[in-house]
């Protein structure tokens, strides 16, 4: 596999046990697929309007007027909170948080969906 702007691309096939090449033009064309793709996959969420945060010592503790909880961020909670502030998509908050921290991104893009199905969850944001 090579990288091409952040993007996987496939070199070769495996056929029976035997890798053959591609020709340069299908690695490229597969590349521009799987950018095509992952950049489709981007989800952009919204902070809701209802949420007072108030960061202590790099957490973040959230409280939604509209149903009267609190709710923790760690650290990490905290980066990803301040991305989604920010505007930034879900692509952009990987790529950000693979800059600052050390984790491996397959199980980056897991946390990072898991911790975006919980604020979902509780209303805290939503996708638009």
């Amino acid at each position: 596999m090579i990288i091409n702007n952040k993007v996987k691309c496939i070199e070769a096939v495996n056929f029976r046990g035997f890798f053959l090449p591609l020709p340069h033009y299908l690695v490229q064309w597969v590349c521009v697929i799987i950018q095509v793709m992952s950049e489709q996959m981007a989800l952009t969420f919204q902070v809701s309007p209802d949420v007072l945060e108030q960061e202590l010592d790099g957490e973040t503790v959230l409280l939604d007027l509209g149903s009267d909880n609190y709710f923790g961020l760690d650290e990490v909670g905290t980066r990803v909170w301040q991305l989604l502030r920010d505007g930034k998509d879900s692509e952009a908050i990987v790529d950000r948080m693979a800059d600052e921290f050390d984790v491996e991104i397959g199980q980056l893009r897991t946390d990072l969906e898991a911790l975006l199905a919980e604020l979902s969850g509780a209303g805290l944001i939503k996708q638009v």
